[in-house]
């Protein structure tokens, strides 16, 4: 009898598992993000003009370009014309109406 539970209640967890799954909807939020290699004025505004910042994935690195293009000066302690400064990602996305009562995580 108790062989015979185990295998009910397993095949209810299994069957609430699949349930689970099939309404569960993923986006992939690695492409179209904005990027620019500066510290614009109000940036973090939503209604920021960033037409013309470039279009990356992620994952992506801001530095790629400069993190080798000179030889490190003696004793390779670093780059000295590497670039240290303010880098902005922005991402612009729509949730589905269907979507937007069900719990994001």
């Amino acid at each position: 009898m108790i062989k015979k539970s185990i295998i009910v209640l397993a095949f209810i967890c299994y069957v609430l598992q699949l349930n689970a799954q099939q309404s569960r909807t993923k986006y992939n939020f690695n492409p179209d993000w904005k990027f620019i290699k500066a510290n614009p004025t109000n940036a973090q505004a939503v209604d920021y003009d960033d037409a013309s910042w470039s279009t990356i994935s992620t994952p992506h690195t801001f530095n790629d370009t400069d993190t080798f293009d000179d030889l490190s000066i003696g004793k390779h302690i670093g780059e000295k014309n590497q670039f240290r400064g303010t880098v902005w990602y922005r991402k612009h996305f729509k949730v589905p109406k269907t979507d937007s009562v069900k719990k994001s995580t």
